[in-house]
């Protein structure tokens, strides 16, 4: 077995975990800022808002939708949603699973070859290949639906700037 090819698939596996735990640590961040925004309407100040009522009610639905788009990175799906969010193209970097996950198994080999890797593919270097690319799709496919996430969040936080100047707005009329 090529030990190169061995070592692109460890390194792929493992950007496919950093991925899955950037997720999950996003899902529990979430779920912890719903509860706490949820605990706020029991104040009275926001309470006697309709303004704030419906902002806080906001903040969580945005919240909600983050969850729910780092949750769908965790379906077992090759197809699941055409996301990808990375540079037009990029030179084909071995390593690199955005660069993977568009190559067929005879061009990750070929790019092995053509980086100095012996020209000997055995069948489990092939299957070994595959492998590698079906992992860096899934990676890939985390990593887009990750970042859709953060922003979902980022609009969530940044947003009370927003309302705290349109409440200063509205209360100063």
């Amino acid at each position: 077995m090529n030990s190169t090819l061995l070592e692109i698939f460890y390194n792929t596996k493992d950007w496919l975990k950093f991925a899955e735990a950037k997720n999950a640590m996003l899902i529990a961040f979430n779920g912890a800022s719903i509860y706490g925004v949820a605990q706020l309407f029991d104040i009275d100040f926001f309470d006697e808002s309709k303004f704030w009522t419906v902002y806080l009610t906001a903040v969580i639905l945005f919240l909600v939708v983050s969850t729910i788009t780092c949750l769908t990175s965790f379906v077992p799906r090759l197809r699941f949603l055409y996301l990808s969010i990375v540079p037009e193209k990029m030179e084909d970097n071995i390593f690199f699973f955005e660069n993977l996950k568009d190559m067929s198994e005879e061009k990750i080999l070929k790019c092995l070859t053509e980086k100095g890797a012996s020209d000997t593919f055995t069948e489990i270097d092939k299957d070994l290949a595959n492998q590698i690319q079906s992992l860096a799709k899934v990676a890939s496919t985390k990593y887009s639906l990750f970042l859709v996430a953060v922003w979902i969040t980022v609009i969530a936080y940044a947003s009370p700037v927003v309302a705290f100047i349109l409440w200063l707005y509205n209360h100063n009329k």
